[in-house]
């Protein structure tokens, strides 16, 4: 098979470094330079005992764009199991599907040689860090192959490459028409068609912030280097059940004066009860935390945490109610979060409402109110925590005053949360 590389294709191959990031428009040839990667790198490593792996953010896109790339460009070097959801290369060497719907599916492969993430920018930065693990015994190159989405892990990772802070990463950028086979007219239509920020990352490949976010608000500006706090400031936590998600715990400090800062996160799959309650009890014995607040799907595992002595309770409210007393925190200026909690960071950058285009249609149409169920789980804990400390009034001795100039804010939340978005604002003042 014979295969014309476009320059930023070439470049991508011609690459020594441990991670090479190819960020383009649509269609300016991602997934045909991934597979021809992982070909590339199967000729240099066929040994049987060899091992590679390709990642993609969802079995949607695994089974639509990444499977079919890579068959396209391998079919005729090996075969392919959907039951094992392996590629076996005709020397033995074997290829691993994997997506980061579970964040430790590539757990236990070893001797890995080369890894591909499609549509990287949409995986969790939890997977894209076990990938990486999974490639470090052996220095093997991992290839990300991504059209920009929001300003997540991989835009930090672009920005410390920029600023001259990495020197292992290879970032390679296109644009859709840098594939000579893209008709500019289209490209020229769209331009004129599209929102000029979305034009700019669908079809040119830079990072913007991504469309629909749920926490707006939230900017650089809310994450901060970690500070110390004064007497009597008071520490919650919060949890989020996983076994194959992540299990999430969050810590809160609420100072005197009403602010409230998210200072440090848990974030691990895979965890037996037992693990779960030790987790929870050194970051209750190291905070002194007052109250865990916990999703209250796992009502055993609250009453485990009771028994050892940890105060936990289950959060039961809607979605909506509880993402609705967030945003009000982070929209009246009382909000922070320390810079160690990193995948917290990634989390308010990547969590969004659903596109109209992503509802079934024949499902509620309320599913737009609610937030996308993917990659949120500090989102969910930190939003448990929010909701319980206006709920039960534990945000110190601070009460809300509508200014009189003010229109009043709607009394059901979801309607709060878009008055909000849309200018209003709450003031608070110490009680008498």
């Amino acid at each position: 098979m014979e295969i014309k590389l476009l320059p930023h294709q070439t470049k991508v191959l011609q690459s020594k470094k441990s991670i090479v990031a190819l960020i383009g428009g649509i269609q300016c040839g991602k997934s045909t330079v991934g597979a021809v990667f992982m070909l590339k790198k199967l000729c240099e490593y066929p040994e049987p005992e060899n091992n590679f792996i390709i990642g993609a953010p969802s079995y949607k896109t695994l089974a639509q764009s990444t499977l079919p790339a890579f068959m396209s460009v391998c079919k005729d070097y090996g075969t392919y199991s959907s039951q094992k959801a392996m590629f076996e290369f005709s020397t033995g060497a074997k290829v691993y599907f994997r997506t980061s719907t579970d964040g430790d599916s590539a757990e236990g492969i070893t001797n890995v040689r080369g890894c591909w993430l499609d549509e990287g920018g949409l995986v969790t930065k939890y997977f894209y860090e076990n990938i990486v693990a999974r490639a470090s015994f052996k220095q093997a190159q991992v290839l990300i192959t991504t059209t920009p989405y929001s300003l997540n892990f991989l835009y930090n990772i672009v920005k410390d490459v920029n600023a001259g802070r990495r020197n292992d990463v290879e970032l390679v950028t296109a644009r859709s028409i840098d594939n000579t086979y893209f008709p500019v007219e289209e490209f020229d239509r769209q331009r004129g068609l599209l929102d000029p920020r979305r034009f700019a990352s669908k079809y040119e490949g830079q990072f913007m912030s991504a469309e629909g976010l749920v926490f707006d608000c939230f900017t650089e500006d809310h994450v901060i280097d970690p500070i110390q706090f004064p007497s009597g400031t008071i520490y919650y936590g919060a949890v989020d059940w996983g076994f194959r998600d992540p299990t999430v715990v969050i810590i809160r400090a609420v100072t005197l004066d009403g602010k409230h800062y998210d200072i440090a996160e848990y974030y691990r799959t895979g965890m037996s009860t037992s693990e779960v309650v030790d987790a929870v009890l050194s970051r209750h014995k190291l905070y002194n935390v007052k109250m865990f607040c916990c999703d209250k799907s796992r009502p055993d595992y609250i009453k485990e945490l009771n028994a050892n002595g940890i105060p936990a309770i289950g959060v039961d409210c809607e979605i909506k109610d509880r993402v609705a007393k967030h945003y009000e925190i982070i929209k009246t200026n009382r909000y922070k979060m320390f810079n160690n909690c990193s995948y917290m960071q990634d989390e308010y950058r990547t969590y969004k409402f659903p596109d109209k285009t992503e509802i079934d249609p024949n499902r509620n149409p309320r599913d737009l109110d609610n937030p996308v169920d993917q990659n949120n789980h500090c989102m969910d804990a930190t939003s448990y925590l929010s909701y319980y400390l206006a709920r039960f009034n534990h945000s110190q001795r601070l009460r809300p005053v509508i200014p009189s100039d003010s229109i009043n804010p709607p009394k059901d939340n979801m309607e709060r949360l878009k008055w909000l978005k849309a200018g209003g604002s709450d003031r608070y003042h110490r009680a008498n």
